[in-house]
């Protein structure tokens, strides 16, 4: 029954309805310049427009366009004007993937996707043709060589499991005596009841908490046009007090209950929050996690894996640091923007 159910959703979502009646989703699918075009290629026009954090026009940006035609693709290179526009022009069946570099900013780069429902193909050329998109180049503002990279991409295994214990994103390792950390950033609790199922595990589950006062993180997006997907500096206010953070991947019957770490956004992190007499923060330290997991393992231990960057200097709210290709490279979902 639940086939025929899903089948018959199926058929509704392909047509929408408005108010001057029914739109076929699927109708450019059944144009034969939108056919021939996704087959041999049709002509597409953008106007590229290139600006800094502020929208401010970025010029003499390098600008590397590849054009994918049907099983191989050519390239476009040039300079953004005065004004920070680059023409891309060509004949493409699928999508163009842009890269630009200049001194002083960090590479970006971008994907414009022309087959799907979305697109049509009018006198030969993608529609629209002539399209304006913008893309923020990101300035390099304040590296600092002193934040630490967090994270190797292994897990950090234990068998301190049903138990809270402190993790040390300094040491990217569990405090003693689990592992050679020494402060606790905040705790973790590893469940697991030691069964197998399908999918990996079952009755598997993490919860995250910090119990310092003023001790806590935020959640912000990544940019993943950018190189540098990062936030350049903390935004104290936003840090919320966490006492409990619930993150689990388990299966119970076959029912899968997931809350995962964003690909798409990254925690900023306060920890090691030091008071005075009067309860005032005095000194703490910022971290940005890119990505957090976690796994069991058959010999009955459990780990996490985290990724991201841990600033060593006290109150220093700068989270800008030098960008390695295992910053983005390695997160889940990157992989489309190559």
């Amino acid at each position: 029954m639940k086939y025929i159910s899903s089948m018959i959703f199926a058929v509704v979502i392909m047509v929408t309805c408005s108010a001057s009646g029914c739109i076929d989703l699927d109708a450019p699918k059944k144009d034969p310049e939108y056919s021939r075009a996704i087959s041999k290629g049709a002509k597409a026009k953008l106007e590229l427009h290139v600006v800094d954090d502020e929208g401010n026009p970025v010029p003499d940006v390098n600008v590397n366009a590849v054009m994918w035609m049907v099983t191989d693709a050519y390239t476009l290179n040039g300079q953004t004007d005065t004004n920070g526009v680059f023409i891309i022009k060509g004949k493409i069946r699928n999508e163009i993937v842009i890269r630009l570099k200049k001194k002083g900013y960090y590479n970006s780069r971008e994907k414009i996707v022309f087959w799907g429902k979305q697109r049509q193909v009018k006198n030969g050329k993608w529609q629209p043709y002539g399209e304006k998109v913008e893309v923020i180049l990101r300035k390099i503002k304040k590296i600092d060589h002193n934040i630490i990279k967090i994270g190797d991409g292994d897990f950090k295994l234990t068998s301190a499991l049903n138990q809270w214990i402190g993790f040390d994103l300094k040491e990217n390792d569990y405090v003693e005596p689990h592992g050679k950390g020494k402060i606790a950033d905040f705790e973790v609790l590893l469940e697991w009841d030691g069964k197998w199922g399908r999918g990996n595990y079952t009755g598997m589950s993490l919860s995250v908490r910090f119990l310092e006062p003023y001790s806590g993180f935020y959640v912000c997006d990544k940019e993943l046009t950018s190189n540098f997907i990062g936030q350049y500096n903390v935004i104290p206010g936003d840090i919320k007090f966490i006492t409990s953070n619930f993150y689990s991947r388990k299966i119970d019957d076959y029912n899968w209950d997931k809350k995962k770490f964003d690909k798409n956004t990254s925690w900023v992190i306060r920890s090691r929050c030091i008071v005075d007499d009067e309860g005032e923060l005095v000194s703490s330290n910022y971290s940005i996690l890119y990505s957090f997991d976690f796994c069991c393992r058959h010999d009955s231990t459990a780990g996490i894996c985290v990724s991201g960057y841990f600033n060593p200097i006290p109150n220093d709210t700068n989270l800008e640091h030098k960008v390695q290709r295992w910053d983005y490279n390695v997160l889940e979902g990157m992989d489309k923007y190559y």
